[in-house]
């Protein structure tokens, strides 16, 4: 048995090019003392699933071990996109679900925060969340064209290949909502489910449009918030500033061109959705649209606006009962 003090998660970890194990292999994560240890030949968590931690990457070093055990900071899970580094975490085990966050905010400010992750884990579940490139801990490029078509999406496609997930429930707020339509349009058989949370109708005719996503952009390159005109694109400022963003980077995502999808090919989307959105959200509109155009999606309004929205307890307690309904855990 191995020990490492480093480690917080618990569940199956798989460990590949380590400098603790040359040989891949699936190992059992369980809690001693305060800390951590994997050891062979104990039954996998329930529910199967990849584990908590991939504690080793393409980046691991000769000199890893010797890092973990000084207590030093280890490199979070990482994996490469089309040539840049996406953070991600994996906790939880039982069927997998993936979770993409809104623009300028970060799996910990979208899922972690507002309890989403222990909700979804407390059901069962196996979290699977990233930073989408350009936020949080992800590689942030300042080029427009790393953002543009469908390179985003792909991201979120090429996690789940990379950790071998041949299928899981999706999970998208607001610009992850975006993501996660592009995602059931292109790839309708890789989800058992997909939750489009905090978008509307604009999903159907390709977003926000260029001169709103070009005020924005403005917005994030102006001096500062103070001298910024345009009521939207000062809010998105402000919250940009107040999550520690790269707001160059943040400009470069609102000047690209996404997309790459038919939008219309949502109305014969074979897997149950789920539309949810904040019942006080002006910034997106109404979603009535885009709930009928989707066959037998369960649409809900939950309290909140656009921000508060994911926060309280009936947004967990929707998503929770509609996975339960439409994508329940075997046991």
């Amino acid at each position: 048995m191995q020990v490492f003090p480093f480690a917080e998660q618990f569940g199956q970890v798989r460990v590949i090019d380590s400098a603790y194990f040359p040989v891949p292999r699936v190992m059992t994560c369980v809690r001693t003392s305060g800390l951590v240890a994997w050891a062979d030949g104990l039954p996998p968590p329930a529910g199967g699933g990849i584990g908590d931690e991939r504690v080793a990457t393409e980046r691991a070093q000769g000199d890893t071990a010797s890092r973990h055990f000084s207590g030093e900071a280890v490199p979070m899970p990482t994996f490469k996109s089309n040539g840049f580094e996406i953070h991600y975490v994996v906790e939880g085990s039982g069927p997998s679900i993936v979770l993409v966050h809104g623009f300028a905010s970060s799996l910990k400010g979208n899922w972690r925060a507002t309890g989403v992750i222990d909700a979804l884990i407390a059901s069962g579940r196996q979290v699977i969340a990233l930073d989408c490139r350009g936020h949080g801990e992800s590689e942030k490029p300042h080029d427009p064209d790393d953002y543009s078509g469908t390179k985003m999406p792909d991201d979120v496609s090429g996690l789940m290949d990379y950790l071998e997930i041949s299928s899981a429930d999706l999970m998208g707020y607001s610009m992850g909502g975006g993501i996660a339509a592009s995602l059931l349009v292109r790839h309708p058989n890789r989800f058992r489910t997909v939750i489009l949370g905090g978008v509307g109708d604009a999903v159907l005719s390709g977003g926000r449009g260029r001169a709103g996503s070009d005020a924005i952009a403005k917005g994030l390159e102006a001096p500062d918030a103070g001298s910024v005109t345009d009521a939207v694109a000062r809010s998105f400022r402000v919250f940009a500033e107040s999550s520690g963003n790269d707001l160059l980077a943040l400009a470069a995502i609102q000047r690209s061109t996404r997309g790459g999808f038919d939008p219309a090919r949502l109305g014969v989307a074979i897997c149950p959705v789920m539309v949810i959105v904040g019942e006080q959200d002006t910034l997106i509109g109404s979603a009535d649209t885009l709930a009928a155009t989707i066959p037998g999606a369960w649409y809900v309004k939950v309290p909140g606006d656009h921000i508060t929205a994911l926060n309280g307890p009936v947004y967990r307690n929707e998503v929770v009962a509609f996975l339960e309904r439409a994508s329940p855990v075997r046991v």
